[in-house]
């Protein structure tokens, strides 16, 4: 016989604990997919081994290796809720992948499958100890000797457009301009004696290797920074006046990044993952914590930008784990879809290409940590186009009179495409201002595009007679618009 505790799970008498914990989550809703390539949602599930009850078919827990497994209760799945309450994330397991095909039920709910079955994916992921062990050394984290607790500002023009209240958190005020200095110090701080004294390189589009010289200047620690060819003069030129050696190659950041490894190889330097490595993750994770910190109110969602995945796995783990209602969006360049199309195939992928307008996420492939994290935490990813970009930078100015890189204001493009998506009003949306290192010269085409990414400027393309008059007969078919 089993007991309830009040989060509405199953106990067993003797200890208390959760005997079989299972609930349905709403997973990133992934544009472009059909059927059995776009699940509804995951089961998350704590089911100790060897017990069974009433909620799953068969006789034992699921074997890791078993492809398939029946679920055969019957849940009301909600859309972006969580049903494990109390639990978040601690309520899962390691290491079980596979298809699980939902019960018919009569039950009338807000997905739509009344009286149908339905086909999820089963994901055993994130162990209690990883999560705890991530909290731990998020709250541990060493960045506050060369980082900032940034504040969190108001928006009140695009507050008052978009019919919520709109927070920026502004990690553009860094020391650097950019938040990535939080993951590179607190990567520093742990290595031995030994690695520091052999060397530190790293591959980055600019603010990553901008953290790393910070972090080795301050450290005493020698600093090579490989940087595609393509990246701003003003971040190249922040990373020599930092002290550290710089190194041209290639055009995007994955050609640094190989071009790097060879060096590693050759050098024996310790190599800085820009994303891919728990204490990077946890560094960055900071910016979670003080969001929640800051907040005294409630908070709707949080829009992150999103190149390799650190800084949102950082900011996912700690806010789940401490209010898994509050819902966690990336937002990605649609030429620069790298965590998009990993959680669109279950692993990650390499792109055959990226743009580098928005160059601080021009990332061909996701780290293999941050998407096992991302698809625990992150509830959506939004794509937006450069020109919603270049309007994003301009609506940051014009709220905060600072102007942001384009990836800098990947969050705030993201809130815009959300609100006309859903049509929410009165919600409280935060996006995270992730960095402010743009060249000057960049600022025309700005100027130029968010006029368009705004809708209120069009271009158009027009064939007109090679004859007197064809030109002013073309301006009056428009009429009073202007022509530029």
């Amino acid at each position: 016989m089993l007991a309830h505790g009040f989060d509405g799970f199953p106990r067993t008498p003797e200890t208390g604990r959760n005997h079989a914990a299972v609930a349905f989550r709403q997973r990133p809703l992934l544009t472009g997919l059909t059927g059995d390539d776009h699940p509804a949602f995951d089961q998350v599930a704590e089911l100790p081994l060897g017990v069974v009850d009433d909620h799953l078919a068969g006789s034992a827990l699921p074997d890791p290796a078993v492809e398939t497994a029946v679920f055969a209760g019957e849940v009301i799945p909600r859309p972006g809720q969580v049903l494990a309450g109390q639990q978040g994330l601690a309520g899962t397991l390691a290491g079980f992948h596979g298809w699980c095909v939902g019960a018919r039920g009569g039950h009338e709910d807000d997905c739509g499958t009344h009286g149908l079955e339905y086909k999820c994916r089963l994901t055993l992921g994130y162990p209690v100890a990883m999560i705890s062990n991530y909290l731990e050394q998020i709250l541990k984290a060493r960045v506050y000797d060369v980082a900032i607790e940034t504040p969190i500002e108001p928006a009140p023009r695009l507050s008052a457009r978009l019919g919520n209240r709109i927070l920026m958190k502004r990690e553009d005020l860094q020391p650097v301009f950019s938040y990535k200095l939080r993951g590179a110090y607190n990567k520093l701080a742990q290595l031995t004696p030994e690695e520091r004294a052999s060397g530190v390189i790293c591959s980055s589009a600019g603010n990553h290797g901008q953290g790393v010289a910070l972090a080795g200047r301050t450290m005493g620690v020698r600093a090579v920074v490989v940087m595609p060819v393509t990246t701003p003069t003003i971040k190249v030129e922040a990373v020599r006046a930092l002290g550290a050696e710089v190194l041209l190659h290639g055009i995007t950041y994955d050609d640094a990044y190989a071009h790097s490894q060879e060096l590693v190889a050759r050098e024996g330097l310790t190599f800085i993952h820009p994303f891919d490595d728990p204490a990077i993750i946890a560094g960055q994770g900071t910016v979670g914590m003080e969001i929640l910190r800051q907040q005294r109110g409630s908070i709707d969602a949080i829009f992150v930008p999103v190149g390799g995945g650190g800084l949102i796995s950082g900011i996912g783990l700690y806010v789940k784990a401490l209010h898994p209602e509050i819902r966690v969006i990336g937002v990605e360049p649609e030429e620069s879809p790298t965590m998009h199309s990993a959680l669109a195939a279950g692993h990650p992928v390499r792109l055959e290409r990226v743009g580098i307008f928005v160059d601080g996420v021009a990332v061909r492939e996701a780290g293999a940590e941050t998407f096992r994290i991302c698809r625990e935490v992150v509830d959506e990813i939004i794509l937006v186009t450069n020109d919603e970009i270049c309007a994003a930078i301009r609506d940051v100015f014009e709220d905060t009179r600072a102007i942001m890189e384009p990836a800098g204001a990947l969050a705030v493009a993201g809130i815009k495409r959300y609100v006309a998506a859903t049509g929410c009003r009165d919600q409280t949306l935060v996006a995270v201002n992730s960095g402010a290192n743009m060249n000057f010269d960049r600022l025309r085409y700005i100027a130029e595009r968010a006029g368009i990414g705004e809708h209120r400027e069009a271009l158009l393309a027009v064939q007109i007679p090679e004859k007197p008059g064809s030109f002013r007969t073309f301006c009056e078919t428009i009429g009073s618009r202007y022509i530029t």
